[in-house]
């Protein structure tokens, strides 16, 4: 997972629990990994995944299993078949 801020780029595996932590402004091909340079920079932006993944967790379970992703696809495809008659 990654997430992007206006300087820093932080990619971050669940798996193996390694950080890479790149400054997109100064190395936006992300050559050389920043992460034991600046470790507090890459802990803020790791709390923030976190937050993200606990409250995309909630949505999920308030949504009956299913990521906002589906949820939406789903309603689209309900307004669709309204639209053509198929269900009311």
């Amino acid at each position: 997972m990654a997430i992007r801020g206006s300087e820093f780029k932080l990619i971050y595996s669940f798996n193996s629990r390694k950080k890479e932590l790149y400054n997109i402004v100064h190395d936006p091909s992300e050559e050389k990994d920043i992460c034991e340079l600046n470790n507090g920079i890459a802990e803020s932006m790791l709390r923030e995944i976190n937050q993200w993944t606990r409250e995309n967790e909630k949505l999920k379970n308030a949504f009956g299993g299913k990521t906002s992703a589906e949820v939406s696809s789903r309603q689209d495809a309900l307004r669709r078949l309204k639209a053509l008659g198929y269900i009311q």
